[in-house]
């Protein structure tokens, strides 16, 4: 029983606390961003300065470049030549940026120093759907800071950066 009081006592504050805490407040730039939308490559990033003074605190990133270099969804993918294989109006496309999806794809930006590789499937020869189910593309881009052209592989296995 002293066991049970004793983790009653101990834990259930701290079970409270974590339900009330704030996120941090995100600014690019000293623009305020959220990070569901955002995909920064940390390669790109000049300074970091987190500040406690508010509640859940604010964390500044400042970039490499200024303004910083991004896509957006659209245009990167023109840039891949998936732009009319994914947006027409007979198909219902859900966006996955590296396993995030992404809800508000027109607040969707992505660093310019990537390299994506894109990568589409539609649903409609699932079997078990039928009507807008069958509409739906699933559009999966991976992003990388390497650029994949550089890579041989040899029965599966990578090399990476071999130079020419």
């Amino acid at each position: 029983m002293k066991n049970l009081i004793f983790l009653f006592i101990v834990f259930i504050p701290h079970l409270g606390f974590a339900q009330n805490q704030k996120q941090p407040i995100y600014y690019l730039n000293n623009e305020p961003f959220s990070m569901d939308s955002i995909f920064l490559n940390p390669n790109s990033i000049q300074s970091l300065n987190v500040k406690k003074e508010t509640a859940g605190g604010e964390i500044y990133i400042t970039t490499k470049t200024q303004p910083w270099d991004y896509y957006r969804l659209n245009d990167l993918l023109k840039k891949t030549n998936k732009y009319s294989q994914i947006i027409d109006k007979s198909v219902i496309p859900v966006f996955i940026i590296d396993g995030k999806v992404i809800n508000k794809e027109s607040d969707a930006k992505i660093d310019k120093s990537y390299y994506a590789k894109v990568i589409n499937g539609r649903l409609s020869n699932v079997t078990g759907l039928s009507g807008k189910s069958k509409r739906i593309v699933i559009v999966n881009i991976s992003l990388t800071d390497k650029d994949p052209k550089k890579d041989i592989r040899i029965r599966g296995d990578s090399i990476p950066n071999l130079d020419k």
